[in-house]
């Protein structure tokens, strides 16, 4: 009895480290060119620089044992709008947008890879990212010209 429990004991251990063995590897192959040339601002956590050209750049690795981490971009100074990105790792990659609005009040809108809000977002609210179009489409680019996101 004490051979079997001994047994299932070091299969699920074996199991577990091999779980973390793959884990690691996925990660690292998934968000290793992301960090390439930033800071790290948390070890083996976040990661960020600022570009030459005025925009802040940031990578967050997946938590332990999980596979979603993002990527962020903002403008450094006078920006209202950020990009976040959550590379997906076995599916879509998923986009987002934080808009402090000229009126003070924040929105949170989730976006499709074609650049427009997804589809069960408020009229109200697209007409808000419409208004940030520009801004939006700009954040967009630079994430591309960084990552090579789409």
């Amino acid at each position: 009895m004490k051979k079997k429990i001994l047994c299932i004991g070091c299969i699920i251990f074996l199991l577990f480290g091999l779980y973390n063995i793959m884990w690691s590897a996925i990660v690292y192959h998934r968000y290793n060119d992301f960090i390439v040339g930033m800071d790290e601002i948390y070890p083996h956590r976040t990661y960020a620089t600022v570009g030459t050209d005025g925009y802040t750049y940031n990578v967050k690795l997946p938590d332990y044992l999980s596979f979603v981490g993002n990527l962020g971009i903002q403008k450094s100074e006078h920006g209202n709008c950020a990009l976040i990105i959550w590379p997906g790792v076995y599916s879509a990659t998923d986009y987002g947008v934080i808009i402090q609005a000229a009126d003070g009040q924040k929105y949170a809108i989730g976006f499709t890879s074609e650049r427009v809000p997804v589809s069960d977002t408020p009229e109200e609210v697209k007409q808000v990212a419409f208004e940030y179009s520009d801004q939006i489409n700009e954040l967009f680019d630079k994430a591309n010209e960084m990552w090579t996101i789409e």
